[in-house]
């Protein structure tokens, strides 16, 4: 294809919203190699890469003809494209429809009807055959051929994707897994075969599906299919506002090829891939967050530095954290006529100076909201040693005024998604990207100006990236006045989620910080191996809390069943306490595990039973012996 017509199809793709790539056979399939491509409904080929060829591959054909009368399946030696995928005309491989049950899958096969079927009967050769059955022939199987199954799970734990029996077969030697695997050495049939014999593991490949791009009007570009770096290269990026490469596979060589980007994404635009996948971006590529949005818990990391600033039209899609050696550093401009400022930042603030990260420190005030009355909106002044909350709205201001560049930055912290609109709740909200008042009928205020006071937003008015703003009471003036309380209790108001240095309390009165101690001290790390460990562990520290009866475990409440919950003896007096906890893989991830699992009480509506006294709730995070509190009053 020309330089000229590839132009014109990505223009058009531009106007149109959605790019595709034609010209990919639907009989094109690609090596699964992550759970990420692993689709109920999906259709795939079963083949065992050879290593004697790279290029070649074993695979699985559509019906035995040994004469065995057992449809034992065969192999067949395919070759393979430049990109490692099986290109087949469909008239000899075998295709198979994955199916879900419970855990495991189902192969069906496409051209039979049958599905892949094993037997458990006990083998001296420390192998069984592997077939293709109906429902009705694996039902009425006679006893001497064993019980048979078609449920299968996948095996990622060597890098390399492999199918395992879902069942355990009885061997001369002990009940163990089996691999789908070619006979060894790779020949012209397929058996399972016991875990320790690894040649010719039996992999997955998925159909390939042509490349899309969505591109709405918003600048939120996600891509879907499959992608090669001729395809990759040409787009404009510089035209986006947040990219999603988490539905593709990135090519490898795209960050070494000849082909050069069109152009590089903006420096505040965000950009997701899969895990592991982040070196393979063309260099120069800025803020890259690798995540795996398909798991049940999304907790990306960012492998390069994250900018931020008021150019950011977009919040993050999804939640990730920083390391150390890179941070995040978000950028803003501010005058210096000594008035209140807003800032509503998805991260923790960790130091603000002059410039750039490493710029002089900039002493400020800050000012928290608590309330909305007839009389003002009543803001709280904060101690200097009070963390800055990520998705906080704050009042701020150098405490000498100080107008030009302020770097607003933290190192390893917790970088939250937000939402795309205005709230509908009454109280002082961080803006994560630009927000247009469309009315003026909207309860929408904004600071003025001067920084003095909050006043009704008028139609066309915008509220910038990383500001604050206010929803008042329906009806509510024109204007509304600060109260500003001048001290400094440290009690914290209602309805905010609270982690990291500030204190927190647990129910036997000691601090979060505390509890690690007990971890650290009290525990072994053979002990702390699950949840339930943990569990536990905290339900043997809340007896005896006065005031409330003894603890009840995962009892049914709301839409759910709670980890962990104390109810008061007078619930007009205290208030109800609810936990839930989170095991994690590694302490790097515990803050979003802590604060995950205080949403998920939230969500559940774990507490609706609470009485006059309302609800507290704690959501405790686990690894190893390191723990982590995030606690909300309501």
């Amino acid at each position: 294809m020309g330089n000229a017509m590839k132009t014109d199809r990505i223009l058009c793709a531009v106007l149109c919203g959605v790019f595709c790539v034609g010209g990919l056979s639907a009989q094109s399939f690609r090596k699964v190699t992550g759970v990420e491509d692993i689709e109920a409904g999906a259709r795939y080929v079963l083949a065992a890469p050879t290593s004697a060829d790279p290029c070649t591959v074993y695979a699985v054909v559509r019906q035995d003809v040994t004469g065995t009368g057992k449809k034992n399946r065969a192999a067949r030696r395919f070759e393979t494209d430049e990109n490692g995928r099986i290109q087949t005309d469909g008239t000899d491989m075998a295709l198979f429809e994955l199916r879900k049950q419970g855990t495991s899958y189902m192969l069906r096969d496409v051209y039979s009807g049958g599905f892949l079927a094993y037997s458990d009967k006990k083998t001296t050769e420390n192998k069984t055959a592997l077939y293709t059955m109906t429902d009705e022939e694996i039902t009425g199987a006679p006893a001497s051929s064993g019980k048979f199954h078609k449920t299968f799970k996948f095996d990622f734990s060597l890098t390399k994707t492999c199918i395992v029996t879902a069942q355990k077969i009885t061997t001369s030697r002990s009940d163990q897994y089996f691999y789908l695997l070619s006979t060894y050495p790779l020949s012209e049939s397929f058996s399972l075969y016991a875990k320790e014999d690894m040649a010719g593991r039996l992999c997955l490949y998925k159909e390939v599906v042509p490349p899309t791009w969505e591109n709405d009007q918003s600048g939120d570009w996600v891509f879907h299919g499959d992608w090669t770096v001729e395809d990759l290269s040409p787009v404009d990026y510089s035209q986006a506002l947040r990219i999603d490469f988490t539905g593709i596979e990135l090519p490898e060589g795209w960050n070494t090829t000849e082909f050069s980007v069109a152009a590089l994404p903006g420096e505040y635009v965000w950009t997701y891939v899969r895990p592991g996948q982040g070196a393979r971006l063309p260099a120069g590529w800025p803020n890259v967050i690798e995540v795996a949005p398909w798991e049940a818990s999304v907790s990306g990391r960012a492998v390069t530095s994250v900018r931020g600033g008021d150019a950011c039209m977009l919040p993050p899609k999804y939640p990730f954290l920083t390391a150390k050696e890179y941070g995040i550093s978000w950028f803003r401009m501010i005058p210096d006529d000594g008035g209140w400022l807003t800032a509503g930042l998805p991260f923790s603030v960790q130091t603000l100076t002059q410039e750039t990260p490493e710029g002089e420190t900039v002493e400020v005030e800050r000012l928290r909201y608590e309330d909305c009355s007839s009389e003002g909106v009543v803001f709280r002044k904060l101690n200097g040693d009070e963390i800055w909350e990520a998705g906080t709205a704050y009042l701020w201001k150098p405490v000498s005024p100080w107008g030009g560049t302020i770097c607003f930055h933290a190192g390893e912290t917790l970088v939250v998604s937000g939402n795309e609109g205005f709230s509908d709740e009454s109280g002082f909200h961080a803006a994560f990207m630009p927000l247009g008042v469309e009315h003026s009928g909207m309860r929408v205020f904004m600071l003025d100006e001067r920084g003095e006071k909050f006043v009704r937003a008028a139609a066309g008015s915008r509220i910038h990236t990383g500001r604050g703003y206010l929803i008042r009471p329906e009806g509510e003036g024109r204007s509304v006045r600060m109260i500003v309380r001048d001290d400094t209790d440290g009690i914290r108001p209602t309805g905010q989620a609270v982690l990291g240095p500030v204190p927190i309390y647990t129910l036997s009165g000691m601090k979060a910080e505390e509890l690690e101690g007990v971890l650290l001290n009290s525990a072994s790390c053979y002990d702390l191996k699950s949840e339930n460990s943990y569990h536990m562990l905290m339900m043997g520290l809340l007896f005896n809390v006065p005031g409330y009866s003894a603890p009840v475990s995962n009892r049914e409440a709301g839409r759910g069943r709670f980890d962990v919950q104390l109810a008061p003896a007078d619930p007009a007096r205290n208030p109800l306490i609810t936990l839930e906890l989170k095991h994690a893989e590694q302490p790097i991830d515990l803050e979003l595990a802590a604060r995950q699992a205080l949403a998920q009480i939230d969500e559940r509506a774990y507490d609706a039973a609470a009485g006059a006294a309302g609800s507290i709730r704690y959501g405790i995070a686990f690894a190893g012996k390191s723990a982590a509190v995030a606690c909300e009053v309501v």
